[in-house]
């Protein structure tokens, strides 16, 4: 019962936080569904079937989206909020990276998983003329295994961009590195590469496959799909708390500075 409550506070704060920074929330939705498109457009356009094309791009696009706000998520948490005082008034109250995380993730689940799903579909339609409810057709299993998971990955980067953070002197600059590195089964579908499955070393790919094939357009078997979140979901989850708890350890015995 302790648990559910101190989760149901981190909920409430999230809402707070949420609330406080809505306009960047709806700034950053925007701009990247604009972004979105210019990478659609092109690669529609030089498509033998941009239907087929769309329903590739745009889950891998909410897939990549989910961890780049994650390892901001967990960037802000160890950077920014420490010049205002925020993270040690978290830390006073026996709350460390992995609370913060998990108090932002269904705002963001919401916002950058399902708005984005939304806008895009909606947006893109218009440009070849199809249903504009397009991606609410898919299985209705395998889309909220897909947008579930999408918390999952968001908590394992920021966990990992909090225990690199913590860990090493590139600060920031982590953030930007690892936005290339999770392109790899998102942006570029698992089934392109020589070895597929090695792309599911990169959480986000779990999710966007998942949605993929809700569409029928995943170069994966479903039922293996389903199998996979059943043992891969935990794993992330696990290797999230771990480095969640290293970052609060390397903190508590080393302390954290500001950095710009």
């Amino acid at each position: 019962m302790k648990m559910l409550t101190r989760y149901l506070r981190l909920l409430y704060v999230g809402g707070v936080l949420a609330k406080l920074h809505l306009t960047s929330y709806i700034s950053w939705i925007i701009n990247g569904v604009f972004w979105s498109v210019l990478l659609i457009i092109p690669a529609s356009y030089l498509s033998p079937n941009p239907v087929t094309t769309l329903k590739l791009l745009i889950p891998g696009i909410v897939g990549m989206s989910l961890a780049s706000t994650g390892l901001w998520t967990g960037t802000e948490f160890l950077r920014w909020m420490v010049h205002d005082g925020l993270t040690d008034m978290f830390r006073e109250n026996g709350l460390g990276v992995y609370h913060y995380i998990v108090c932002t993730l269904p705002v963001d689940l919401l916002l950058s998983g399902v708005a984005s799903l939304a806008l895009l579909g909606l947006v893109s339609s218009g440009f070849y003329g199809i249903n504009p409810l397009w991606w609410l057709q898919g299985n209705p299993i395998l889309v909220t295994l897909g947008l579930t998971t999408l918390m999952v990955v968001e908590l394992f980067y920021g966990a990992l961009a909090g225990y690199l953070y913590t860990r090493t002197r590139l600060s920031g600059s982590w953030t930007g590195l690892l936005q290339i590195v999770i392109t790899v089964g998102t942006i570029i579908p698992a089934s392109t590469y020589p070895f597929p499955y090695v792309a599911f070393l990169n959480p986000a790919s779990l999710s966007a496959e998942l949605l993929r094939a809700s569409y029928g357009v995943s170069g994966f078997d479903p039922i293996s799909l389903v199998i996979l979140t059943g043992a891969l979901t935990p794993t992330y989850l696990y290797i999230g708390w771990i480095l969640s708890k290293k970052s609060d350890e390397l903190i508590a015995r080393h302390g954290l500075e500001y950095r710009i």
